[in-house]
C-alpha cells in the first residue's frame, strides 16, 4: 500500500511517501461488524519502505519546541560543524527504518513496540489504536551520540538530557486522541524536571565535595594535568582522545548514594 493513499484515507495531517507493508495473521468470528472487531485475535509486523515525511524536519521541529532553551534550533543550526548542519537543513524527514510489532485483541491494535529511525534521531514508542481510530501513544526521541556531542558543544544545557549512551534523550508528550488529530511534542514539563533534578544533583555534589575537602574536577586528562607533552597520533598528527581520570573511592560512594535517592534517579 502506498503511504500517500493510506494517510489520505485516514485523514492524517501530514504528507507521507513510501510503501507500507504488513504481515498479519488474525482470526475472528464473522457474524456482524461489531462481533468481528471484538473477536479478532492475532498480530504481526508493519514496516515502511523508502519512507519520507514531506516538508517536515522532525528533528528541527522538536528542538524548536524546547522553549526553555531560547532559540535552540537556530543556535545549533548556525554553530554545528558542516557535516551535522545538513541534518537540520533538509526539508523532508527520511525514514531509514519504520517498524511496528503489533498484537490484535479486545477490539484494538496494541503497539508493543515501534521504532522510527531517521538520519539524525531515533523514536521508540508503544501504545494502542482501537477500531474507532482512538490512539494512545507514548514515545521517546533519541539523538545519536556523535550528533549529540556536536549539539552539546553549542548548547551546554543539553548535557542534562544525556543518557548512559551519551545520547540526547527527549521524552515526548503522551498522546490520547483521534488518529487524524495526532501530534507529538517534547514533554516540556518532564524535561524541566530533568534539568532541575540534574542541576540540583550537580550543585549538591559540589557542596558535599567542598565539605569533605574533595575537589570535583570532573574528567581529567594527561594534558590537563600539565605534563607538557603534546600527545598526537603518529599517523594522523591529530590529538588522541582524552582519557578520563580514575575516580576516587569517595566520589564513587557519593555518586552511588545519589543514585539511591528517588528524587535524583
Amino acid at each position: 500500500v502506498q503511504l500517500s493513499e493510506l494517510t489520505t484515507a485516514l485523514g492524517l495531517p501530514v504528507k507521507l511517501e513510501g510503501q507500507f507493508h504488513a504481515d498479519f495473521k488474525v482470526n475472528g468470528l464473522a457474524t456482524d461488524e461489531q462481533t468481528i472487531k471484538n473477536s479478532l485475535v492475532g498480530g504481526g509486523i508493519c514496516q515502511v519502505k523508502n519512507g519520507r515525511i514531506v516538508d517536515i524536519n522532525i528533528l528541527k521541529v522538536v528542538l524548536g519546541k524546547i522553549a526553555f532553551i531560547p532559540d535552540l534550533a537556530n543556535q545549533i543550526e548556525t554553530n554545528l560543524p558542516e557535516k551535522y548542519k545538513e541534518k537540520l537543513n533538509v526539508r523532508d524527514t527520511i525514514l531509514e527504518k519504520f517498524e511496528m510489532d503489533t498484537k490484535v485483541r479486545e477490539g484494538a491494535v496494541f503497539i508493543n513496540s515501534a521504532e522510527l529511525n531517521a538520519d539524525g534521531f531515533l523514536v521508540l514508542a508503544n501504545g494502542k489504536l482501537d477500531f474507532d481510530q482512538n490512539l494512545s501513544l507514548s514515545a521517546d526521541l533519541y539523538i545519536p551520540a556523535d550528533l549529540s556531542a556536536g549539539m552539546l558543544a553549542v548548547s551546554d544545557e543539553l548535557k542534562y538530557f544525556l543518557d548512559e549512551k551519551k545520547q540526547i534523550h527527549i521524552p515526548l508528550r503522551p498522546y490520547n486522541g483521534k488518529l487524524a488529530d495526532f501530534r507529538m511534542y517534547p514533554d516540556v514539563e518532564d524535561l524541566g524536571k530533568e534539568i532541575i533534578r540534574n542541576r540540583g544533583k550537580e550543585e549538591l555534589k559540589k557542596v558535599i565535595f567542598k565539605a569533605l575537602d574533595l575537589e570535583d574536577q570532573g574528567p581529567e586528562t594527561a594534558e590537563s594535568q600539565g605534563d607538557g607533552v603534546d600527545r598526537q597520533s603518529p599517523e594522523s598528527n591529530e590529538p588522541t582522545e582524552p582519557q578520563e581520570r580514575e575516580r576516587r573511592p569517595e566520589e564513587v560512594i557519593i555518586e552511588n548514594i545519589f543514585d539511591m535517592i528517588p528524587v535524583f534517579k
